[in-house]
């Protein structure tokens, strides 16, 4: 994809809370972007490194807070913390991807198969990026024609060196990382991708979402999930992941405030192949509701949340333009 270019300088200090870290290297560059946000929510810093690692950082995605356990680590779940004990603490084996990587690796298996693949965690994916070696692995198929047969939706990529490279957005009948099993996720297929050097795959932030809390010791060699509401629990121990909806194709890029239309979400991306192509839909289109409630009404995270529809249900969108077009109605599906 190109050459990319960084400016690295050292920084006397960076404080997190409490928590101080001395003498860090940062970097200055184009990072891309993170896929599950919306341009207008897009990071300005990217904080990671194996300072930070070492000090077990824990997500809590029901209160938004980031809490720092420092090494060696205790347990997600150790009363110590101040929150309640929680004993369906979901313990996953990660191990050092290299010594120079700051990040993990795991293994995960793919519609049913007892073959897995080694993947890393990666914050910038949606859910899960298979490479040509992983798709090997795991005896699935290498030719596109195989995965367009499959509704796959085509995704080009910009280079940071001004090429590109086309991926593919499918949905898959299940993932599985030890006993979490999702179902029918969307992963990204990376055919032109062969030299293995970020392993085998990626293992997105989207994986860890559908979580209450998730907690990272690499020295313990341990990833720590507790389940979220929406999961459940079989009799042997296997904890289900919901689908997360059904694709759209249609990206939304926040209303800028003021009179008119300008306040309203914009339609800033339509994906080849995708319902909303098919549908029509044209970049520069302004949405005014979703199932008849104004859009202005809705919070801009809740809105792109509900352009992922559960598949058993149906959406209206109603839609402006682009230009000075009329007002439509589009339903899905």
């Amino acid at each position: 994809m190109g050459p990319a270019e960084a400016t690295i300088t050292w920084i006397d200090r960076i404080e997190l809370g409490s928590a101080h870290l001395s003498q860090a290297r940062a970097a200055a560059t184009s990072f891309p972007p993170i896929s599950q946000l919306p341009p207008a929510s897009q990071p300005l810093v990217h904080l990671g490194g194996p300072r930070l690692m070492r000090l077990a950082p824990v997500l809590d995605l029901r209160s938004r807070r980031l809490g720092l356990r420092g090494a060696p680590a205790r347990p997600l779940a150790s009363p110590s913390e101040g929150v309640s004990v929680t004993p369906e603490i979901v313990s996953l084996a990660i191990e050092p991807f290299a010594a120079r990587w700051p990040i993990a690796a795991l293994d995960v298996r793919v519609e049913g198969s007892a073959r897995s693949a080694r993947v890393i965690l990666d914050a910038g994916f949606a859910v899960l990026r298979l490479t040509l070696p992983a798709l090997e692995r795991l005896w699935l198929p290498l030719e596109r024609a195989a995965w367009m047969a499959r509704d796959a939706v085509p995704i080009t990529l910009g280079g940071v060196g001004g090429g590109a490279q086309e991926e593919l957005l499918v949905q898959i009948g299940e993932l599985a990382l030890g006993p979490l099993v999702y179902r029918r996720p969307w992963v990204v297929i990376a055919l032109g991708d062969s030299d293995g050097q970020q392993g085998e795959g990626l293992l997105g932030a989207g994986a860890l979402l559908p979580f209450a809390r998730v907690g990272l010791d690499l020295a313990g060699g341990r990833l720590e999930l507790e389940p979220g509401s929406e999961m459940t629990r079989a009799a042997d121990g296997r904890w289900f992941v919901p689908a997360p909806g059904a694709l759209l194709g249609l990206g939304l890029q926040e209303g800028e405030g003021g009179p008119g239309d300008a306040a309203l979400p914009l339609v800033n991306l339509i994906l080849r192949g995708s319902p909303a192509e098919k549908a029509g839909i044209g970049i520069g289109a302004r949405l005014l509701a979703i199932d008849g409630q104004p859009s202005s009404s809705i919070p801009f995270r809740e809105l792109c949340r509900r352009l992922w529809p559960s598949e058993d249900t149906t959406l209206t969108l109603t839609l402006r333009g682009p230009g000075a077009g009329e007002e439509r109605t589009v339903r899905f599906p």
